[in-house]
């Protein structure tokens, strides 16, 4: 469904470095694109942003 090699799945799967947009794609596809927004905006509060 993302498009991509066993082998970039298997990344995905192991935690590995993908390409960001491969990363979201997957997210999207699996319904947690919005697990990764509230990461990004825990982050960004620890740093004195948003």
């Amino acid at each position: 469904m993302v498009g991509v090699s066993h082998y970039t799945v298997q990344k995905l799967e192991q935690g590995e470095v993908v390409k960001s947009d491969i990363l979201f794609e997957a997210l999207v596809i699996l319904q947690l694109q919005g697990s990764l927004l509230d990461e990004i905006n825990e982050l960004a509060a620890d740093v004195g942003g948003l």
